[in-house]
């Protein structure tokens, strides 16, 4: 059985589906081309391996950055606008996830941290977790953003 048709057997179930930020691979703009069977012929889409359903209480929680996800993936209806933080807001998640009090010599790091991040509740608390976790500077993990953007755009 498949993953899915085994989600959509139990009775209660919970998926996130966290940065679904390229709505593309879950069909989204695309137009289907059917078949007989109800199968697209086209590019396999990720959507078909979303549970649809279930014989009981089941929930598909899609996290994006792409506004369009409501409308297309998720119903208007059903869709939470989640904004960015304010700048108090976002540095007191930053110290408090990082449990550390952001001294006078990183405060320009840590700006440019947040502003990395987008000022993003989510991103800003694992950003928080990863340098409690490894003691690595503000300015460390700036570095090391910079460096994965230059590795993702390649060549």
């Amino acid at each position: 059985m498949t993953v899915r048709e085994e989600m959509e057997s139990m009775p209660s179930w919970l998926l996130i589906l966290d940065n679904a930020d390229d709505l593309a691979l879950f069909g989204a703009g695309q137009t289907p081309h059917n078949t007989p069977h109800g199968q697209n012929d086209g590019p396999t889409s990720l959507y078909n391996y979303v549970p649809q359903g279930g014989t009981g209480t089941w929930t598909v929680l899609w996290t994006s950055r792409d506004e369009r996800i409501v409308g297309t993936l998720v119903g208007s209806r059903r869709g939470i606008p989640m904004g960015q933080m304010e700048r108090v807001e976002a540095k007191e998640l930053l110290k408090t996830s990082r449990n550390e009090t952001i001294s006078n010599e990183e405060a320009v790091d840590a700006e440019k941290l947040l502003e990395e991040l987008q000022w993003l509740p989510l991103a800003i608390s694992q950003a928080g977790a990863y340098l409690r976790r490894t003691s690595m500077s503000m300015r460390g993990c700036l570095s090391k953003l910079s460096e994965g953007k230059k590795t993702m755009a390649g060549p």
